[in-house]
C-alpha cells in the first residue's frame, strides 16, 4: 500500500514538473494562455500530493507571469498609438500639401509670369514635406525598436528567475525526499526490534 502512494506520488509530481516547464516554454513564445493552462494544472497536481510548498512557488511564478503579460500588452498598445498617431499626421500634413498646391496653382494661373518659379516653390515644398514623413517613420521604429529591446530584458530577466525558482525547488523536493526516507527507516527499525521482542518473549516462555 505503501509503495503504491509512492508510485503514485512520483507520477503526479513529474506530471506537475512536466507542465510547468511547459508553461514556461509557452511563456517564451509569448502564448500567455497556454502558459496559465498549464500552471494550474501543474498547481492540481501538486494538491493531490500535498506539495503545499512547491504551490506556492507556481501562484508566485503565476503573478510574475501575468506582470511580464500586462507589460507585453502595454508596449503592443503603445506601438499601435504611435502608429496611428502617425497615420493622423501623415493624413494632416498631405491634406496641407493639397491645399497649399492648390493656392500656388490658383497664384500660377493669376500671376502667368511667376509659373516657374511657383512651381519651384511647390517642388521644394513637397521635398520638405516627405522629408518630414520619412524622418517621423524613422523616429516611430527607433522607439519601436527601444520597446522591443526592453521587452526582450524583461523576458531574459524572467527566464533566469524561473531557472533560479526550478534550482530552489530541486533542493527542497529531495529535501522532502530524504526526511520521508528517514521516517519509512525509523518505521522500519520499529518493526524489527518489535519483532525481535516477540521472539525474545517466546523463547522465554
Amino acid at each position: 500500500m505503501l509503495l503504491e502512494k509512492r508510485q503514485i506520488e512520483k507520477q503526479l509530481s513529474e506530471e506537475g514538473l512536466t507542465l510547468l516547464d511547459q508553461a514556461r516554454d509557452f511563456v517564451t513564445h509569448r502564448n500567455f494562455d497556454e502558459a496559465f493552462k498549464c500552471f494550474e494544472d501543474a498547481i492540481k497536481k501538486f494538491i493531490e500530493i500535498g506539495w503545499d510548498e512547491q504551490i506556492k512557488y507556481i501562484k508566485q511564478e503565476i503573478e510574475n507571469t501575468e506582470t511580464l503579460h500586462q507589460g507585453l500588452l502595454q508596449e503592443e498598445l503603445q506601438i499601435q498609438k504611435l502608429h496611428e498617431e502617425l497615420k493622423r499626421k501623415q493624413e494632416l500634413e498631405f491634406y496641407k500639401l493639397q491645399e497649399k498646391e492648390n493656392e500656388l496653382k490658383k497664384a500660377i494661373g493669376e500671376v502667368g509670369d511667376l509659373t516657374g518659379e511657383i512651381s519651384n516653390m511647390v517642388s521644394d515644398y513637397r521635398r520638405k514635406a516627405e522629408l518630414r514623413e520619412q524622418q517621423k517613420q524613422e523616429k516611430l521604429k527607433l522607439e519601436a525598436k527601444k520597446f522591443s529591446s526592453t521587452m526582450g530584458e524583461m523576458i531574459k530577466l524572467k527566464q533566469e528567475l524561473s531557472e533560479a525558482i526550478s534550482q530552489s525547488k530541486e533542493s527542497k523536493e529531495k529535501k522532502e525526499m530524504e526526511r520521508e526516507l528517514a521516517k519509512d527507516k525509523e518505521k522500519a527499525d520499529e518493526i524489527k526490534k518489535m519483532l525481535k521482542d516477540i521472539k525474545k518473549k517466546k523463547k522465554n516462555n
